[in-house]
């Protein structure tokens, strides 16, 4: 949810990355801080009142965490709508205190919401409803800069390290206040954080930055059901724990997720073809 990152919206997206395990990334992800006093409220016109929840539910359910809290982040969807509305709904969050109704957004607001410059998608030939249609296909600041920070944190996870902690310099995510506490503190304080450093040890220790094509000990512990001879009892140990991941059928690797099925883990020289027929299938050159 980018509002855990600092957005005025909710916004749920799935980050994939070949930087980190699954459990690595989710547990980054859970360390971002919200930084503080960051209210719609704040970024709305003087007629404009945020609403006041009128339940207790957990965002993303319901724009804030507790009633009668200043409202944090509006609900999924309330950008880019038009209209307005005798009731709060999704396409009319706010409260218009000259009309006496629920009213859609203004465009200043919603450029000011998803960290955009004022008047940036103002044009002269553009009525106010065409310009909020457009806010519905615009990315929010902060989605795209916590994807980054989230990103930089597991890039310095992969270079064992060394690289981790370095802020985001660019100002503007500076000034939307995105992920702060993740982009400065999270790579750089693992020794304070066990779950993220065992992590890291776990995958170095398993080598499994290695491709698993290449890991010749642990592929004849595949084919042949015990490790190779000679193989040293820590290395004997590792090939045991990466081996649980695969299985190795008819001369296929298969990768086992954790329901226990299994996906294809083509050879190296055959990756490019499988990559190239997978985007002339989904039309990425143009094919449909």
């Amino acid at each position: 949810d980018v509002a855990a990152f600092g957005s005025y919206t909710h916004q749920l997206f799935q980050l994939w990355s070949n930087l980190t395990s699954p459990e690595q990334l989710g547990a980054v992800s859970k360390a971002a801080a919200r930084p503080p006093g960051r209210q719609v409220q704040d970024v709305l016109a003087e007629e404009h009142t945020a609403p006041t929840p009128s339940r207790q539910m957990r965002s993303p359910l319901y724009p804030c965490d507790h009633k009668d809290n200043p409202v944090r982040a509006l609900y999924p969807g309330s950008i880019g709508c038009v209209g307005t509305s005798g009731s709060l709904a999704r396409s009319t969050p706010v409260y218009n205190s000259v009309m006496g109704q629920y009213d859609t957004l203004y465009p200043e607001e919603c450029e000011r919401i998803l960290g955009l410059e004022a008047d940036s998608t103002w044009l002269d030939n553009v009525a106010l409803d065409q310009r909020r249609q457009l806010f519905a296909h615009i990315h929010d600041v902060t989605y795209l800069a916590s994807i980054l920070a989230v990103l930089q944190v597991m890039t310095g996870h992969v270079k064992c390290l060394e690289q981790a902690g370095k802020p985001l310099q660019h100002a503007a995510f500076a000034s939307h206040g995105v992920a702060v506490a993740l982009a400065t503190h999270a790579g750089r304080d693992l020794e304070d954080r066990p779950y993220l450093a065992t992590l890291v040890m776990s995958k170095a220790e398993e080598g499994s930055s290695q491709d698993i094509w290449e890991d010749d000990d642990t592929l004849h512990l595949l084919v042949h059901g015990v490790p190779p001879p000679g193989a040293s009892p820590s290395e004997q140990r590792r090939c045991v724990r990466r081996a649980k991941s695969y299985h190795m059928q008819g001369g296929v690797l298969y990768r086992l997720d954790q329901g226990g099925k299994g996906r294809v883990v083509p050879k190296p020289t055959e990756r490019v073809e499988v990559v190239k027929r997978t985007h002339e299938d989904t039309g990425h050159f143009g094919v449909r």
